[in-house]
């Protein structure tokens, strides 16, 4: 998120999550892309969280550029609507980096914690 703070400078909130026990909660910090999947062409599959209306929508991703990764959400199979995400090194105060879980990574929403975390590559000694 450029600014996780409404105008208020308070934490943006969930408002329109269809779960009213979600809606209190800060918007920075949760997952918003879930069970992505490879597909044979070399890109993900999995759901994309909006927090604009609190809706889940199909996306697909890949790496445009080491540095760009492309994002193409569906609401139907012909409603869709690619963007551009490119990546920045810059880190701003409060910012989460790191891997969802990791210490300075977003933290798993509920529904997604009991899902088992990827195997991750151990240091060769």
């Amino acid at each position: 998120m450029k600014d996780p703070l409404d105008p208020r400078g308070q934490p943006l909130r969930d408002s329109f999550n269809a779960d009213p026990e979600k809606r209190t909660r800060a918007l920075l910090g949760h997952q918003l892309i879930l069970g992505l999947k490879a597909t044979p062409e070399g890109r993900f599959d999995g759901d994309i969280y909006n927090a604009e209306d609190g809706k889940s929508y199909s996306v697909s991703l890949w790496r445009d550029a080491s540095d760009r990764l492309k994002l193409k959400g569906c609401l139907l199979k012909f409603l869709c609507q690619t963007q551009t995400w490119k990546q920045t090194l810059d880190v701003q105060p409060g910012q989460l980096v790191g891997l969802t879980g990791d210490a300075g990574g977003p933290r798993a929403d509920r529904e997604w914690a009991s899902l088992p975390a990827p195997a991750r590559k151990s240091a060769a000694k």
